[in-house]
């Protein structure tokens, strides 16, 4: 914007002679300050190494960053110096203190190291058919399980993993100090899905539409369908009555045996008498 605003400047001067002049060397100056720019971003610079840093290198080795990385990273951490004569002379001390520290710290991390790669993390979450999880499974989620599993404070930064976001065995590194990396074994499992039972049509009770146009056919297969889909309750009290009426109690049976047995002996009597009065008859006559 400030160029165009100079160029237009420029343009509505009357000194017309003097007008293309004036913008060619506004125009170069504008592209030789963003040309200084660019060479100062990506110019390297050499630096001496205090502490190990990832993926760099380690304490006491001279490297060569980005101006941008090592003056807004590097030194204001304390984790690098410029690389100067006076600071050469010291490599061998800066190293022999470093490997120093870095074996302490490794004796003390190497049980939890241990730990790490023995291991094993388990999630359980909604997936599609193709094993594709509807989420993901993030840093933050690793180090909690991890606490819960270990009681063990890990920064989520030390997690080398991308979010996970398929099913399946997954190894995950976990970057304690330079030389300690475990690998920690996270199972994604897809969540069951629960089928809902579909009842039938013939299974809800509900007979069909009839019109006025339907023939008595229809009508009386209609009731067919009501008379074999009857709620499942009425079904059940009657096969409740047949049971307690097979399932009367002994001595109601016995009772009505026992009158049976009478009224069979008075039926008996009755006929020898019947037939002692004919005998009787015969003889008089």
């Amino acid at each position: 914007m400030v160029l165009a605003n100079k160029i237009i400047g420029l343009v509505l001067n009357p000194s017309a002679r003097v007008i293309s002049g004036k913008i060619h060397a506004l125009v170069r100056s504008t592209l030789r300050t963003k040309t200084t720019q660019a060479e100062r971003a990506y110019k390297p610079m050499k630096v001496l190494l205090l502490k190990d840093v990832y993926n760099l290198g380690r304490a006491g080795d001279i490297k060569k960053v980005a101006d941008g990385y090592g003056r807004n990273f590097l030194l204001p951490k304390g984790l690098a110096v410029l690389a100067t004569p006076g600071m050469l002379k010291q490599v061998d001390r800066i190293r022999d203190t470093a490997t120093k520290a870095r074996e302490l710290v490794n004796a003390e991390k190497a049980g939890l190291a241990e730990q790490l790669a023995n291991l094993e993390i388990k999630f359980t979450t909604k997936a599609g058919e193709t094993g594709k999880l509807f989420g993901s499974i993030t840093q933050q989620m690793i180090v909690d399980a991890i606490k819960e599993k270990l009681n063990v404070e890990i920064d989520r930064h030390q997690v080398e993993s991308q979010p996970l976001r398929e099913v399946g065995e997954h190894k995950v590194r976990v970057r304690l100090t330079f030389d300690l990396i475990p690998q920690v074994k996270v199972l994604i499992e897809a969540e069951e899905k629960k089928e809902e039972a579909k009842e039938p049509r013939e299974a809800r009770g509900k007979a069909p539409r009839r019109t006025h146009k339907e023939p008595a056919e229809k009508e009386e297969k209609a009731d067919e369908v009501k008379a074999e889909t009857e709620p499942a309750h009425k079904i059940s009290t009657a096969t409740a009555e047949e049971e307690k009426t097979e399932a009367k109690p002994a001595h109601k049976i016995s009772k009505s045996a026992a009158k049976e047995e009478k009224a069979e002996e008075l039926k008996t009597e009755e006929k020898v008498t019947a037939t002692k009065k004919e005998k009787k008859t015969k003889k008089a006559e």
